[in-house]
Parts: C-alpha cells; structure tokens; sequence
C-alpha cells in the first residue's frame, strides 16, 4: 500500500513539472496555452493528420485530446526534416553553458537513452527517440532508426508497464526494428513503420 501511495505521489509530481515546464514556452510563442493549442491543431490539419486533435500542450489526459500512431509518424517525419530538431532528437545528453547560478552547466539527459546502453538493431540502430507515458495510453515512444542506410520511423503506444516496470516500448522498438531485415510481417505489433518513402512494414 505504502509503495502504490509513493508511486502516485510521484506521477503527481511529475505531471506538475510537466505542466510548469510547458507553461513558460506557450507563453513566449502564443501568448496562452489556448492559443497555442489552436497553432498544434492549425499544424495537425495542414499535415493532413485528420484522426488527431489537441487539447492542451502536455499530453496529458483529456477525452478530446487524441491522435493515431499513424498521425505521430506523419508529425515526426516532418520535424526530422528541421534539422535543429533532428540533432535535439537523436542527441543523448547535452550540458548548457555555464551561468552564475549554475557555474556547471545543467545537463539535460534523453528520455529514450536512458532506457538502455545498447541500441543497435540487426544492420543498424535506433538514432533518436521521445518517451510518453500516461495511464490511459500506457507506454509510449516515437522513434528514429537507421537500418542498411535508410531511416524508418518507428510510434508505438499502449506498452504494458509504467516508469518503475521494464521498458517494453523500448524493447517493442528494439524487437520491430530488428525484424525489418528479415522481410516478413511483424505479428502483434502494436505500431507503424514508415521509412523515407512512406513504405509500411505491415
């Protein structure tokens, strides 16, 4: 009982820094977080992401907020294709420069590479990768592989688990990606896979 309590108190915690962090950022660009969520439906449509539509800026829960694996490849594709943002995805950890208050740096560390020191896969490896995870939608990762010269983009959603299990998005990533060498169906799959030339591998 005391374990489950601790566990919900920190994904209270971690849901207020999530909110917190967001906050600031909307304000610079937007000027509200309504406002902002109206430019991320505005992008959405424009992409021809029609099985998605936004609430709010965290990802948190909400009924009207939803999207497809599908529709997070088609988001993902696009954003590689700035390529400030693809160095930011695929990066492992990345000290800033040192202020007054901090005479160090601040490290700032991915979320996916924490989850494993080995990240190759059968004629390449994963390159880069963001992490979700909310009750409802279970473990999610969207992700970035290299694999016999070609990129594929990998989104899988409602792994079994949460922070404190083992990381089955991550393993799910690890166990699809290594199969495309092998050119057969990838069974119980819980994702999609897109390369460069919008090819699935179903």
């Amino acid at each position: 009982m005391e374990r489950e309590y601790k566990r919900e108190d920190r994904n209270k915690r971690r849901k207020k820094r999530i909110r917190e962090k967001n906050s600031c950022s909307r304000r610079i660009l937007a000027g509200s977080e309504e406002a902002f969520v109206e430019m991320m439906n505005e992008k959405a449509a424009k992409l021809g992401m029609t099985d998605t539509h936004f609430m709010n800026v965290t990802g948190l829960q909400d009924e009207e907020h939803y999207t497809t694996v599908k529709d997070m490849s088609v988001l993902l594709q696009n954003a590689l294709e700035n390529r400030l943002f693809r160095q930011i995805f695929c990066t492992r950890e990345y000290t800033a420069s040192p202020t007054e208050q901090h005479p160090q740096g601040l490290s700032f560390g991915s979320s996916m590479f924490r989850l494993a020191e080995d990240w190759q896969v059968n004629g390449g490896e994963i390159r880069g990768g963001k992490t979700g995870f909310t009750d409802q939608a279970g473990l999610c990762l969207a992700s970035l592989a290299h694999v016999d010269n070609r990129d594929y983009i990998l989104v899988t959603a409602k792994a079994d688990g949460n922070h404190q299990t083992e990381p089955y998005h991550a393993l799910d990533a690890l166990n699809l990606y290594g199969q495309i060498r092998k050119e057969i169906p990838v069974k119980g799959a819980r994702g999609t896979i897109y390369d460069r030339n919008g090819y699935i591998l179903r």
